[in-house]
């Protein structure tokens, strides 16, 4: 199986490199957290940050499921866990992103600006015939520094190979701070619902420097207007 600033979010590929999909799920398999071995939980929402909305892409690539976010806060807020339910008919539980060994990737907001209106993509859902998507925020467990990282899509393509649609784009990191395992969240709007999603990913990205990406889709996404989001994941050097 193959695997948000706005622009008119497959999981870690470079061009060339490991596929999205692969990677994706092998760092999804990679612990690193203690919290990752328990599996996340969100008892208490955070009252600053609104879910607008929850939607299910699918194709015979797989299934996304995708949480619709805006920032209530009046400070940008990092490290946010954030689970969801996908539940079929007579409300059944399908799949739930709180099992025991997820990565970070899988299971957080790397971070949300005050204000910010983004959405969130998981590109792994196992299940087939979900009708419903329930998520819950937590509230956020890093401390934000006064200045941030900036990253900055740009140059995207809408491109296609044996494995589908795909969007081709640059990164750029307008920062000193390295960045790892950075996620790239897209998703791809007709009449304001979701009708492709995905996810792209780089190991690496030095200060300054610009990779390549490409965003795999779930759904369809030609003819539709694109976002694309790269939050930082590390927001200090050396953190």
């Amino acid at each position: 199986m193959r695997s948000l600033a706005l622009l008119a979010l497959c999981a870690f590929a470079v061009a060339g490199c490991e596929s999205s999909q692969a990677k994706s799920a092998r760092l999804a398999k990679a612990p690193r957290r203690s919290d990752a071995e328990k599996g996340v939980k969100v008892t208490a929402r955070n009252p600053d940050v609104r879910v607008v909305s929850t939607s299910l892409v699918h194709d015979q690539y797989g299934t996304a499921a995708i949480v619709e976010l805006r920032s209530k806060a009046r400070t940008p807020q990092a490290h946010l866990p954030l689970t969801f339910v996908v539940s079929g008919a007579g409300g059944k539980r399908l799949f739930a992103n709180d099992t025991p060994g997820l990565a970070d990737t899988l299971t957080h907001v790397p971070l949300l600006l005050a204000g910010e209106h983004v959405w969130w993509v998981h590109d792994q859902v196992t299940s087939e015939g979900g009708l419903r998507v329930r998520a819950k925020v937590g509230k956020p467990t890093k401390r934000v520094p006064a200045k941030l990282p900036r990253l900055v899509p740009s140059a995207l393509k809408l491109e296609h190979d044996p494995d589908g649609a795909y969007t081709a784009g640059t990164l750029r990191n307008d920062s000193a701070v390295t960045q790892l395992e950075l996620v790239i969240y897209g998703v791809a709007l007709k009449g304001g619902k979701v009708v492709a999603a995905g996810r792209a990913g780089i190991d690496r990205l030095p200060g300054h420097a610009t990779k390549l990406f490409k965003v795999f889709w779930i759904g369809n996404p030609k003819g539709a207007q694109v976002h694309v989001f790269a939050p930082p994941t590390n927001l200090e050097e050396g953190k």
